[in-house]
């Protein structure tokens, strides 16, 4: 999974350990991006941001460093492939497909600046999961996103009631 960089998580009750890319979609195409949840503002508690500024990459080289290892030189279409990142080395880079995924997620990181943005909505029916692409407003802007965390935190207030909320991290271009 490292090698990949991608998600897994398991299904208990079918005994499925399921493995998903971390971008759906390139982070450079995520604004015309279909959302898998939509989140109402008035249904947001806290929503805060914080820009990361960050130089734009188009090539990645991926190199293997075992006995059967595959290299891989992966650029955003459309460019020449710089300015170049630094290469990312594995020992389980031995197949190009695993290769290439990897260039393309490294690349997804570094497509320039962005906001780490944490949004603290109620458990609602459609919970977001690692992976998806919502959608949501920041003053009266809406920005789609990828979630990169996701917690649910429970707290019993002095009446013995209980409230549930979800914190999604999520990441913007």
């Amino acid at each position: 999974i490292s090698a990949y960089n991608a998600i897994a998580y398991g299904d208990a009750q079918n005994k499925i350990l399921h493995i998903k890319e971390r971008f759906k979609v390139k982070s450079w195409n995520l604004s015309g991006a279909t959302p898998d949840l939509v989140v109402p503002s008035d249904a947001m508690l806290t929503l805060s941001q914080q820009y990361v500024p960050q130089k734009t990459y188009n090539g990645i080289y991926v190199i293997g460093t075992s006995k059967n290892a595959v290299g891989a030189f992966v650029k955003r279409s459309g460019t020449d492939g710089t300015p170049t990142m630094e290469q990312v080395q594995d020992d389980l880079f031995t197949d190009t497909v695993i290769a290439l995924q990897r260039g393309t997620t490294e690349l997804c990181f570094k497509a320039g600046a962005s906001y780490k943005t944490t949004i603290v909505i109620p458990v609602l029916e459609q919970i977001g999961e690692l992976g998806d692409i919502i959608e949501y407003s920041a003053d009266g802007i809406s920005n789609k996103a990828i979630v990169t965390a996701i917690s649910i935190n429970a707290q019993r207030k002095g009446d013995g009631s209980t409230i549930a909320s979800q914190t999604m991290e999520v990441l913007r271009w």
